[in-house]
């Protein structure tokens, strides 16, 4: 129409291209399924997305974002309300399918954490594992007894797992996901294994999923394979680092450790404080004792001056918990040398001396610091305390050597 009405003002001829209809009404057939399939792909996702939003908005929140514990648990229940709202309004989409399951999950930790029987959802998993039921009528009947109705949010969980698949089979994690609640199953075994082999498959360095993996074989008693899978986990993922530590500390030998995790320096400091923690003091001393050496050979390696102070506050560490306060300072010490500007190490140094009532010397750092940091009023009691300790000291000293001098003269 554009065309034809630029021919008519210029005085030319508009020229005309008629369309057969029988290739009209196809098009225009053609062009409205088009628009409704567009329509039903994407209308859902957009009804869905407020709450979406709202979902990770409160997914995302502190919590300093909370006025107390009842608030927070108001603000956890509105977010699972929101990701159910979502994947109703938007069911084909895999993502919002995986987020219900775990909402569900979530749920059901939450609802056990305040029933009767409070057994989480790791420790139900284990105990139907362990307790090897005859048929899985049994296995059902127990689990009834033992958490009564929350067994269908599992069931619901594990439905929404199976839909986020079908609509998207390349999602790694949801197959872990389906793999823990795979008890649920009459062949559960069968189950669990064909889902972790399959995510292995999509993501062989995932850490989590090499986790799940290797405490699959653990708990069938294959300790070698489980290391092997758990190594990488270790390695790739801090919060992993921690577990593994934590599930291995009561069991195995610091030698262990070593040979089958490879601990770098830092975690050989972690896997010291786990040891510690389990009461395996004289284990866990081994492993501090090792960090301290290891640890000083690193301080004689090229390092930046980030990887240098950490190096040195680690090993702080490590002496303070080994109870050598000495050596914590020197350590301290020899690290200002190299970082004289740097705020944490003067800091710290100051703090320690003063611990060891070697105000003199506390005061000089703390003074440098208070004067940096002059609204810090923790560190300005710190730094007055000290000063006033070495005056005392000071004042102190010199009584003595006057008194000295007297006796001396009248002798």
């Amino acid at each position: 129409r554009l065309y034809q009405s630029t021919r008519e003002d210029s005085g030319r001829a508009a020229r005309i291209w008629q369309v057969p209809r029988l290739v009209l009404w196809p098009m225009s057939g053609g062009a409205l399924a088009v628009a409704a399939w567009m329509i039903f792909l994407k209308l859902p996702a957009t009804l869905a997305e407020p709450d979406l939003m709202r979902y990770v908005t409160l997914s995302m929140a502190s919590p300093e974002f909370f006025a107390d514990d009842e608030d927070r648990r108001q603000a956890m229940h509105e977010k699972r309300q929101a990701i159910f709202r979502a994947v109703r309004l938007d069911s084909h989409d895999p993502r919002l399918q995986e987020k219900a399951a775990l909402a569900y999950l979530e749920w059901f930790d939450d609802r056990q954490e305040h029933s009767e029987n409070p057994l989480p959802l790791a420790q139900l998993r284990d105990a139907i594992k362990a307790s090897e039921f005859e048929s899985p009528a049994a296995m059902h009947e127990w689990l009834g007894r033992s958490v009564g109705k929350n067994v269908k949010l599992l069931q619901i969980a594990m439905k929404h797992l199976r839909q986020s698949l079908r609509e998207s089979p390349l999602r790694a994690r949801v197959y872990v996901y389906l793999a823990e609640l795979s008890f649920l199953d009459a062949a559960s075994e069968e189950t669990e294994s064909i889902c972790l082999k399959q995510a292995v498959a999509l993501r062989p360095r995932d850490p989590d999923i090499l986790f799940a993996v290797g405490r699959q074989a653990l708990l069938a008693g294959d300790l070698d394979g489980a290391m092997d899978s758990w190594r990488v986990a270790f390695e790739n993922n801090q919060r992993l680092k921690r577990v593994i530590a934590d599930l291995l500390a009561g069991q195995v030998t610091p030698e262990f450790f070593l040979e089958k995790l490879k601990p770098d320096w830092s975690s050989t400091g972690l896997l010291a404080s786990v040891f510690s923690t389990a009461g395996r003091e004289k284990e866990a001393n081994e492993m501090w004792s090792r960090y301290v050496s290891d640890g000083n050979r690193r301080l004689k390696t090229p390092l930046t001056e980030a990887e240098y102070l950490s190096v040195v506050l680690g090993l702080r560490g490590a002496h303070r918990v080994l109870h050598e306060p000495d050596e914590a300072i020197r350590v301290l010490s020899r690290g200002l040398k190299r970082l004289p500007y740097s705020f944490p190490l003067r800091q710290i140094l100051g703090l320690d001396l003063s611990a060891e009532n070697r105000f003199a010397e506390a005061a000089e750092h703390l003074g440098w610091c208070a004067a940096r940091q002059p609204d810090d009023k923790g560190l300005q009691q710190a730094a007055a305390h000290a000063v006033k300790e070495r005056l005392k000291s000071t004042t102190s000293l010199g009584t003595r050597v006057g008194s000295d001098s007297r006796a001396d003269i009248a002798r």
